[in-house]
Order: C-alpha cells, then sequence, then structure tokens
C-alpha cells in the first residue's frame, strides 16, 4: 500500500479549514447600507451595548450575536384626520376636544417631526426598537398635548384662526419640551379642519346671526344719533 505524502495530507487539511472558515465568516457576517438620509444604531445582543453610526454606506455586523437598525432622519409627518383614504391610519382619525365651554370639535391636525440624529440613541432605548417611537412618543404625546392645548379655546374662539394658530404655538413648545429628552423634535403643529356636532354647529350659526343683528342695530342706532346732531 502506497504511503500517503504528510505535506499533501496538511495542504488537503488547510484547504478545508480555509473553506470552512469562509462557509462560517459568510453565515455570520451580514451588512446594511446607510443612505445620507438616515442615521443608523448598531446593537451588541450579548453586551447590550448601542452604537450611534452617522458615516454613509455599508455597516457590517454578526447576526445573531448584533442588529442594525437604520432611521429615517428626514422630516417625517403624522396627519390624523377625519378623511378615511389619508392619514397615517385607516378609518377617521381626526383628534376630538372638548373646548373649554363644553362643546365637542373635532379636527384635522398634521404634526411633522425629526429623529435628533445625534441622538438616535435615546430613541431606541426609550421607545423600542424599530419605528415604535412613531406611536409610543408622536402620535400618543402629540394627541393628547393638542387636546389640553386646543381645548383651552371657547367654543367661538375656535372659529378665530389666529387663535388657533397661537394654541398650535403652544402645543408645539409643549410637544419640545416633553420629546426632546427622547431625541426627537417636532417642527410644526398644523391644525386643518375642525367640526362641531351638528347641535352645535346650528347653534353657533344662530349666535353669530344674533351677533349681526346687535351690532347692525347698534349701528344704525348711532347713524340716527349722528343725523338728529
Amino acid at each position: 500500500i502506497a504511503k500517503r505524502d504528510p505535506r499533501v495530507i496538511r495542504r488537503v487539511l488547510v484547504g478545508a479549514a480555509i473553506v470552512l472558515v469562509i462557509f462560517l465568516l459568510s453565515r455570520c457576517i451580514n451588512y446594511e447600507v446607510m443612505k445620507a438620509d438616515q442615521v443608523a444604531v448598531k446593537v451588541n445582543n450579548i453586551t447590550g451595548v448601542l452604537t450611534l453610526r452617522t458615516k454613509v454606506g455599508a455597516i457590517f455586523y454578526c447576526p445573531y450575536f448584533q442588529d442594525v437598525h437604520i432611521l429615517d432622519k428626514t422630516i417625517q409627518t403624522l396627519e390624523m384626520t377625519a378623511k378615511s383614504s389619508r392619514g397615517d391610519r385607516a378609518g377617521r382619525d381626526d383628534v376630538k376636544i372638548k373646548t373649554i365651554d363644553g362643546s365637542d370639535v373635532n379636527v384635522d391636525i398634521t404634526i411633522n417631526y425629526e429623529i435628533i440624529s445625534d441622538e438616535a440613541i435615546k430613541v431606541l432605548s426609550t421607545s423600542g426598537l424599530g419605528e415604535s417611537y412613531k406611536t409610543s412618543w408622536i402620535r400618543d404625546y402629540a394627541r393628547s398635548i393638542c387636546r389640553t392645548q386646543f381645548g383651552e379655546l371657547t367654543t367661538e374662539e375656535f372659529y378665530d384662526s389666529e387663535m388657533r394658530k397661537e394654541k398650535a404655538r403652544e402645543a408645539l413648545e409643549s410637544l419640545n419640551e416633553a420629546l426632546n429628552p427622547f431625541g426627537l423634535t417636532i417642527t410644526d403643529v398644523i391644525p386643518q379642519e375642525f367640526h362641531f356636532y351638528e347641535e352645535y354647529e346650528d347653534k353657533i350659526k344662530e349666535k353669530k346671526l344674533a351677533d349681526q343683528e346687535i351690532r347692525s342695530e347698534e349701528h344704525t342706532s348711532e347713524l340716527q344719533s349722528h343725523l338728529k346732531l
């Protein structure tokens, strides 16, 4: 029986080991590509350490031991509207508000917001992985704070666009005060269409007509007084 050359056996074993290593690496190393309008957080599943990545390009990681979460850092929009064909949720999703004098009004509100790039770790560590922040922070806080701020208006003040804008500014300040610590910033609070219940709207129209009649009578009275003089 021919004796096998030890050198040949060694080469075969080395070659097999290299192939095995390459195979294992191909199974254990993956990558995600981060774009200019994104920010990434790499999670070490063993130590729990989160690392911020802001450099555009490929991010290599080892599945099972690491995860990479890529977040959109552009301005995003939360649209809460009564129109079922639009908005973030199917069906009616406008914000129901009770005015300070007890009327119920439904308001379409749009919230523009963005992730603070350097604080993306806070977003994931406080709200959870993925896009949980959109519900846990943005949506829940937006609906609650808008109810509070716009609820300080009277029924009649709701028809004043400047009063609505002022409450939108106050809501913007309150939202940023609440959400900045979690790595999020609100850029706009935009109240749009609003609707009172039909019975309220009828009463409001009646009041407006009555006010117009009073003003008309006062104006007529003033004219008559001037004519007498």
